[in-house]
């Protein structure tokens, strides 16, 4: 993996490197620029949805921007999130979930916070976590219009 480089715009970028393939720009201002304004625009609590960048700089940027939370999708999120950052509190979101993945997120990463939409998947949960007592669980419904 390259160092991050700086560059003060996007065309000192091109015409520095002259890419033939494309390149991934981190631009840490804009982040946490926009983690602040949304920090003072939302009343809700934050989760950030790791599917949509699971960048480890851009990850870093935006816990040092105050969102501390993750809402994750997979188990090899939940490993990226503790290994980056091991306090950051994960949220396992995806309503789909194998039994060993529940059982690993809760065991040996504090995984506490579960979604679910279906009984099935209640039942997973409560059985993969040997009937904890510790969980919050997100519940999805869906109503009519």
């Amino acid at each position: 993996m390259h160092e991050m480089q700086k560059f003060e715009s996007v065309d000192q970028l091109v015409n520095t490197i002259r890419p033939v393939d494309p390149i991934y720009c981190i631009r840490p201002n804009s982040i946490k620029s926009a983690c602040s304004w949304f920090k003072q625009n939302f009343p809700g609590q934050i989760l950030y949805a790791v599917k949509t960048n699971p960048n480890k700089k851009v990850i870093k940027f935006i816990s040092e921007s105050g969102i501390d939370k993750f809402d994750v999708a997979s188990i090899n999120e939940i490993k990226l999130i503790k290994k980056i950052l091991p306090k950051a509190r994960a949220y396992y979101m995806n309503t789909v979930k194998n039994r060993e993945h529940i059982k690993e997120a809760y065991v040996n990463y504090n995984i506490r916070d579960f979604a679910l939409d279906t009984k099935e998947e209640l039942q997973k949960i409560i059985e993969s976590t040997n009937g904890a007592k510790d969980l919050t669980l997100y519940v999805r419904v869906s109503i009519s219009n």
